[in-house]
């Protein structure tokens, strides 16, 4: 993290921010703001962006996350975090340096970036959080499951969630638990005008003709995040590997979809039909809403 942040800066002709590594921990400073501030956590994996946060105490001893103005994207340069307010002037006191969430707000953003976090009413410290996502994010009671079996208890022998009975929506819905639900957002910003949709993956798998939510594991039409993505693994660079998958069902052999009438044999179905869309500048995703385009 101090390698992608530390000495580095940002400026634009409204502001100037710089991160500085001070004791040992990283600080960041802003033309519009006093003072530096530490910052306490980095939200992301790094395939897109990483957003440092800091924790600040109002007036009831509640923390509440600062999201700071400035990111770091993965052509090795700060940027704008997506989705604040381009011009700090505008803005006053600590909301000059990033956006702030009441406490509620902090627990649902803790929430979906760490493993699991301890139910606090007021202050989260290191013992409170399991950062980064490991297993039991996904499966639930599997660390109990794991210290039973190499202690022989076999009281804990399953976990929680047995993924192989969900319906595709309930598999969809439960990735997007974090990388949010369809049934979260407006119905009227479901379309194909509204320009942030193609960086919520899991709900544009659902809008996608091709997803049948009912399906069940096994059946020709059952298709989720994990038919393409490893949940255990990193996502794969290599566009075949996702061509491969799209032709186990668009194929002459398929029950239950047909050929590509455009390019049948061709290895472009992603630039078609699954393009890479830039929503802020640095930063580009895969539209998960899969469909023929007009453009």
């Amino acid at each position: 993290m101090l390698s992608r942040f530390g000495d580095k800066s940002y400026a634009n002709e409204h502001e100037k921010a710089e991160f500085r590594v001070h004791g040992g921990r990283l600080h960041y400073h802003h033309s519009n703001y006093p003072e530096p501030v530490q910052v306490d956590w980095v939200f992301g994996s790094g395939s897109h962006a990483m957003t440092p946060v800091s924790l600040i105490s109002n007036a009831q001893g509640k923390d509440q996350l600062v999201q700071l103005r400035t990111s770091w994207y993965p052509n090795n340069e700060l940027g704008p975090t997506l989705g604040q307010n381009t011009n700090a002037d505008s803005l006053s006191g600590v909301e000059r340096i990033g956006k702030l969430s009441d406490h509620a707000e902090t627990m649902n953003c803790f929430g979906c970036h760490i493993t699991n976090i301890v139910p606090t009413e007021s202050r989260l410290t290191e013992d409170t959080v399991q950062p980064s996502v490991s297993c039991d994010r996904c499966h639930p009671g599997s660390v109990k499951h794991l210290q039973s079996q190499e202690s022989g208890n076999e009281s804990h022998g399953q976990w929680g969630l047995d993924w192989s009975k969900m319906t595709a929506m309930e598999s969809v819905n439960r990735c997007g638990g974090c990388h949010r639900r369809a049934d979260e957002m407006n119905p009227e910003d479901l379309t194909t005008q509204e320009t942030d949709l193609p960086r919520l993956a899991s709900v544009g798998l659902t809008l996608s003709p091709c997803f049948h939510p009912e399906a069940r594991p096994g059946s020709a039409e059952y298709l989720t995040c994990t038919t393409c993505h490893d949940p255990h693994a990193p996502a794969s660079k290599i566009a075949l590997d996702y061509v491969q998958t799209c032709r186990k069902c668009h194929s002459e052999n398929s029950p239950v979809s047909v050929t590509c009438s455009n390019k049948p044999d061709s290895n472009d179905c992603l630039d078609c039909h699954m393009p890479k869309v830039e929503v802020a500048p640095h930063l580009k995703f895969t539209d998960h809403w899969i469909r023929v385009r007009n453009d």
